[in-house]
């Protein structure tokens, strides 16, 4: 997947031609989708100058840990969207607060959710949050 990092920050370049937001196909997809995908993967970062000057190239890190992955599993038990049963196999790490959005990869910020509710939360406008002392999971929809 090739992001630009201004459409990466929501704040994409004002000649909409110039947004690269795309798999690595080539094929268009909406922001929301690429921080789907970003939410449990290994991130690289290049930097260019222009469209043909490579200036840095990042190292990848991994988002979720395997440790972070296993607490999670204990803790969650499975997709955390109310009323669903999935298993923790079935499932992706996702951030409360997006990574690109200043979000930590600590167990605070981090849910397990099927790809069904996955997809429902970054492009259907849903938010979780969990109650800190029954550890109980709420969804709301935020108005479009």
């Amino acid at each position: 997947m090739i992001v630009d990092v201004e459409t990466l920050l929501g704040e994409p370049p004002t000649d909409l031609r110039q947004v690269r937001c795309e798999l690595s196909n080539g094929a268009p997809i909406t922001i929301e989708t690429a921080l789907r995908l970003c939410c449990d993967a290994s991130v690289g970062r290049v930097l260019m100058q222009g469209t043909s000057e490579l200036l840095d190239l990042g190292r990848r890190t991994r988002v979720v840990s395997a440790a972070q992955r296993r607490a999670l599993v204990h803790r969650d038990r499975g997709c955390v969207f109310p009323g669903c049963d999935r298993k923790p196999q079935w499932t992706d790490a996702h951030h409360l607060r997006h990574w690109t959005r200043g979000g930590a990869t600590d167990l605070d910020n981090l849910c397990l959710l099927c790809r069904r509710h996955h997809v429902k939360v970054h492009e259907g406008g849903w938010t979780l949050a969990r109650d800190p002392v029954s550890g109980t999971w709420t969804a709301d929809r935020s108005p479009p």
